[in-house]
């Protein structure tokens, strides 16, 4: 995964309304550039399991949402 996906990652944070306080974002994104670099297509299960960073206004529906929107950009299944 190089620049090209991360800001995919980024604009699907934006899209799906994550960004609240900021104090979990730079690990969240972090996070998820390593699980799409390790799984391309992952389940939502897959996501629950591999992002364990403490998010403090709740907004993990959100974040699991956005990465499963970039995963179908990635994989071509959505024109987003």
């Amino acid at each position: 995964m190089h620049t090209k996906q991360f800001l995919l990652i980024a604009d699907a944070w934006v899209s799906e309304n994550v960004p609240q306080c900021g104090y979990c974002q730079s690990g969240q994104l972090i996070s998820a550039y390593h699980l799409l670099n390790d799984v391309s297509n992952p389940s939502l299960s897959e996501v629950k399991n591999r992002l364990n960073n403490i998010c403090r206004c709740g907004t993990y529906p959100f974040i699991h949402d956005a990465i499963i929107k970039v995963s179908k950009v990635i994989a071509g299944l959505s024109d987003e």
